[in-house]
């Protein structure tokens, strides 16, 4: 429908220069500037301002579906980021349960250092230090978060 809509009106404005050029065949000046003007006939100056404007529509929806495909592109990276992260606290998380503690302890710090603002990874990686006796790590772990923020209260 929208393909026949823009067929007919391509062919009602070809007709209308076809006309406009018709019954005005003599030039016509366009000044551009005080010092600059331009003699063409009617009909090419009508179908230049109609290229102008296709070109200015043109220029504008492809400026709103760049900005769109860059907004939607940053989204799903951070979707991404998000669940890669999420993953590393459960996997970090399920191996210390399966007792592979230094390899959930290194998935658990990745995590924390990308996203320090949530605590669950470190307080799982504190855990974990706890568990194994090294308190000393534990309060050292526990101690540095604290430093960088301070107003986490899990923390």
């Amino acid at each position: 429908m929208k393909r026949a809509l823009a067929v007919i009106l391509g062919v009602v404005m070809v007709c209308l220069v076809a006309y406009l050029s018709w019954l005005n065949p003599a030039a016509v000046e366009f000044r551009l500037t005080p010092a600059r003007s331009i003699h063409a006939p009617l009909s090419v100056l009508v179908i230049l301002a109609f290229v102008v404007g296709l070109l200015l529509v043109f220029m504008a929806v492809l400026i709103q579906a760049g900005r769109r495909a860059l907004v939607a592109w940053w989204q799903g990276r951070q979707q991404r980021r998000d669940e890669r992260i999420e993953n590393w606290q459960e996997r970090g998380s399920e191996l210390i349960w399966r007792g592979e503690t230094q390899q959930g302890r290194v998935l658990l710090q990745k995590a924390w250092q990308r996203r320090p603002e949530d605590a669950r990874a470190l307080l799982v990686l504190a855990d974990s230090f706890c568990d194994t006796g090294d308190l000393r790590r534990a309060a050292q772990l526990l101690a540095d978060a604290a430093s960088r923020d301070e107003a986490n209260p899990d923390i």
